[in-house]
């Protein structure tokens, strides 16, 4: 214990003094006891550290006591978004928050082959095949719900059915036939309804089969086998759920699966809208591998009397795509945004008329990110800009925004009023005020030191511009002019060493976190221009709080489980201010010899603090959190295979590195 302590102190000496000027010491240093072999990022800012000899531990952020440690060697990790688990080497679950596992494997044979989270119980609804099961885990406990052999290329036990039929055996259900055609859907009862080939089942939290039907068949005529996919829908709002097949909706009653329309209804859609006078089935846009929904697509919709399955319109409507988002807006009309792998249009539709608001979907500068609608404006956040509508007639009201050409790839920027369009093909900056629609062009062709890419941007809160290379930082005042240009020289120990370190800053949640500071920025700014003092659309922006502080939440429609939500809510080590005055840089002191990962301000290029690279023999761990404020930081001192010049006579200086080593320290910084 006195060794261990010592070691620590040694370390954080060690930190501090080569520090001093530029850092505040690390919040905490802790020592695993052994070597780290790597650090794992999770969604919930607990970082996990993997030790050489086949340990995983957890710390706590803001500590950096140990929360658990487990004997796991860990091959890949990937998280179950939305939940505070994410599956290890393939079939562990593991609680990251508790350090509690259940290994899947020993619940069935064979392999997993997909999996669904059913967002209104929280639970993960496990499809294995070669032998098929179907498995439920409660997620809140973490623990088995039910599991149950579905043997689908035999007959069963009665009925013989042959291979177009299932066998789903249970001791007390052994003659129920079902497979699995499609996701599986809540039964409201805490249970789920599955699609099997020919049947509808509905089972309940303990595994009891509580209905099971033969799956409806169009009574005139027959249902097209083409894109003959099944789907199942839920009704929030009465209980009865839809039955899709190819282009034929019908409802079933969730308590006995009884048919409630008398026929099918012949629409295409996968997502229905449940407005005040009907349902509304819409077509919602697919990324299909390389591509998505068809760029020719064409869909018809017409609203759908849920009691009866009717059409309610004289007329089918016709939009040219597929619906990418959608909103109810406050007077009950409902603003639609289509895509169709080359753009975005937009729609407002009266479901109580039938009627669209405008001649033509209104073509939109790129793919739709956000959008928001206040009482006589709506604003889109997209990949190539900023739209701003009147949503009354659809006219553009940032007609003088610039034209950018079809193959640029333009980054866009919020600060209130005023939105930044950085046109990373040409080398330009656009600044348009949202209020007037003024826009112009305040920087003309950019350039960075040896001609390196755009990397990292910002607009600061006094309206500066911060851009920034891998080496190559700069900021510009509000009306364009340059204010400082400050490069990061690195002379490393190659390129591989340098790359490692600089990835290890824009970590695997780098794009949540910029998808959420992106949300945060839009909401702002829409506020500011939408907003009518003292009427509802004051908080206009806040609709997006959970999307906010965790996207990942929509993955699997958790959103809509609030119960679900405070859970995983409650156990995120998040900030509740996501903006950041600084960024990373790895860079180099010649004067001192020293290499550092370093954090500096954006409005300053002042070194906020250091990090010390040179004692590391190969290979430093990294962890950085921009979203929650923390990195996490494993040091790898020389060791006696591979020490450098200076260390091979200084033997006393190896042997304090080697002991370092073994006693595998990590180190939390807190900044912002």
């Amino acid at each position: 214990m006195k060794m261990k302590l010592m070691l620590l102190y040694v370390f954080a000496s060690l930190l501090s003094n080569l520090q001093a000027q530029t850092i505040k010491e690390s919040k905490w240093v802790a020592s695993l006891g052994e070597e780290v072999h790597n650090i794992y990022s999770t969604p919930l800012n607990v970082p996990l550290i993997q030790t050489k000899s086949g340990k995983l531990i957890a710390l706590e952020p803001s500590t950096g006591a140990i929360l658990w440690n487990n004997p796991l060697y860990v091959n890949k990790i990937a998280p179950l978004d939305g939940t505070p688990c994410s599956f290890v080497n393939g079939n562990l679950l593991l609680d990251i928050n508790s350090g509690r596992s259940i290994d899947l494997s020993k619940l069935f044979s064979g392999k997993m082959e997909d999996f669904y989270v059913i967002p209104e119980s929280y639970d993960l609804f496990i499809h294995s095949t070669n032998p098929e099961f179907f498995t439920v885990v409660d997620l809140y406990e973490l623990k088995m719900r039910w599991t149950m052999k579905s043997d689908i290329s035999g007959k069963s036990l009665q009925e013989g059915k042959g291979k177009l039929g299932a066998a789903f055996m249970q001791m007390n259900s052994p003659n129920l036939e079902t497979g699995l055609e499609c996701p599986p859907i809540t039964n409201k009862s805490g249970g789920v309804i599955i699609a099997g080939f020919g049947k509808l089942s509905s089972i309940d939290p303990d595994g009891k089969v509580l209905w099971s039907v033969t799956q409806p068949k169009k009574k005139k005529g027959m249902v097209q086998t083409v894109d003959n996919k099944t789907e199942l829908m839920v009704d929030d709002n009465r209980p009865q759920f839809y039955l899709m097949k190819s282009k034929m909706m019908t409802a079933l009653s969730t308590g006995d699966g009884s048919e409630i329309w008398p026929e099918f209804y012949a629409v295409k859609g996968d997502v229905l809208v449940d407005t005040e006078t009907g349902l509304l089935p819409l077509t919602g846009y697919h990324e299909q591998g390389n591509g998505g929904t068809s760029m020719f697509a064409k869909t018809k919709i017409n609203l759908v009397d849920y009691a009866t399955g009717k059409a309610l319109w004289p007329d089918d409507l016709e939009l040219k795509g597929a619906v990418d988002q959608f909103k109810i807006l406050p007077n009950g009309n409902i603003a639609i945004v289509t895509f169709n792998q080359t753009n975005s249009k937009f729609q407002v539709l009266d479901p109580r008329t039938g009627k669209f608001s405008y001649p033509e979907e209104i073509k939109l500068k790129g793919r739709v990110i956000d959008f928001v609608a206040g009482p006589d404006k709506v604003m889109f956040a997209t990949s190539r800009g900023i739209d701003l509508l009147d949503l009354n007639t659809g006219n553009n009201l940032l007609s003088k925004m610039p034209k950018f050409d079809e193959d640029a790839d333009i980054r866009t920027i919020y600060n209130k009023q005023f939105v930044y369009n950085i046109d990373t093909k040409n080398k330009d900056v656009y600044k348009t005020d949202l209020l007037t629609g003024e826009s112009n062009k305040i920087l003309r062709t950019y350039k960075f030191a040896v001609g390196e890419p755009l990397k990292k941007y910002d607009v600061l809160p006094d309206g500066k511009l911060f851009l920034a290379s891998d080496h190559n930082m700069k900021v510009y005042s509000p009306t364009g002019d340059l204010l400082i240009d400050k490069p990061f020289d690195y002379e490393g120990r190659g390129w591989d060493r340098y790359n490692r370190a600089v990835n290890a800053t824009t970590n695997t949640f780098g794009a949540v976190t910029n998808t959420v500071l992106l949300s945060v920025d839009f909401a702002v700014s829409a506020v500011v221009v939408l907003a009518t003092t003292g009427t509802q659309y004051e908080s206009a922006g806040h609709e997006f709080a959970r999307e906010i502080q965790a996207p990942e939440l929509e993955t699997h429609r958790i959103n809509k489980n609030q119960k679900a939500a405070e859970y995983y809510f409650n156990m995120k080590r998040l900030r509740k201010d996501v903006a950041a005055q600084g960024s990373f840089f790895v860079r180099r002191n010649k004067a001192d010899k020293e290499s550092y990962v370093s954090y500096v301000s954006k409005g300053t290029g002042d070194i906020i603090f250091d990090i010390p690279l040179e004692e590391d023999a190969t290979a430093p761990e990294f962890a950085v959190g921009e979203d929650i404020g923390y990195l996490y930081y494993a040091p790898s001192f020389i060791n006696q295979n591979k020490p450098s010049f200076d260390f091979i006579f200084n033997k006393e200086r190896l042997k304090t590195a080697e002991a370092n080593n073994k006693a595998g320290f990590i180190a939390g910084y807190q900044f912002d």
